[in-house]
């Protein structure tokens, strides 16, 4: 493991932690497959709570399976209190766009124009994502931005969904989705997933590598 590598896991060890978030990702694709199955306006609401659970239970059961794995690093000069704010603040802007994106969705299937041409969850979230690879990187003191790729793959597939709303309902209609938001979103769920693997593999072969180079094994 270089120097780069060894600095941006010690910095972002974890929010590298991939499959902390699977959860998320996984309940994000089957609540847009249950939403396109939704007809009428009485909904029950009850999967989408029951998701949400899945979804904190998860990721505080798999964060427990990545301290007695890989144990704890805490970084020098950390100061927890700017992530709690920044994650309030992810948490609030997606809030805001899924608000916006829901008034868009109604005016859609009732056949009037929408006031946001685009997905504005999408666009807002792969931004957010895109921020915070960044703000990691610099934190870690790293300058090669790309030493993480999938950081950028995910952040930038997110941002490119939020423009299929411009190509009309008909590539949705053609995967079987009655709009094209819930085309949206099951495709942001799969990116999630893949940036999870993604962020666990890259995570699990660096430590790997490093502790075959300290025992004098060729890695």
């Amino acid at each position: 493991m270089n120097f780069d590598n060894a600095r941006f896991i010690t910095a972002n060890f974890s929010g590298l932690q991939g499959w902390k978030t699977v959860p998320a990702g996984a309940v994000l694709f089957l609540s847009a497959l249950w939403m396109n199955a939704q007809t009428g306006r009485t909904r029950n609401l009850l999967p989408i709570v029951i998701g949400f659970g899945v979804v904190v239970a998860g990721y505080l059961l798999i964060g427990r399976y990545y301290r007695r794995t890989y144990g704890r690093v805490e970084p020098a000069g950390r100061t927890p209190m700017k992530d709690v704010v920044f994650a309030v603040l992810i948490l609030a802007v997606v809030i805001g766009a899924l608000r916006l994106d829901d008034g868009t969705l109604r005016a859609l299937m009732a056949g009037k124009a929408a006031q946001f041409p685009v997905s504005m969850y999408a666009l807002l979230f792969g931004s957010v994502v895109l921020l915070d690879y960044i703000r990691n990187c610099r934190r870690a003191g790293v300058k090669n931005l790309g030493i993480f790729p999938a950081g950028w793959a995910c952040a930038g597939g997110i941002i490119l969904s939020a423009f299929l709303p411009l190509l009309g309902d008909g590539p949705a209609a053609l995967l079987g989705f009655r709009s094209v938001l819930f085309l949206v979103f099951a495709i942001d769920g799969i990116l999630i997933l893949l940036y999870s693997m993604a962020g666990h593999r890259f995570l699990a072969r660096s430590l790997s590598g490093a502790l075959e180079a300290e025992r004098g094994q060729p890695v």
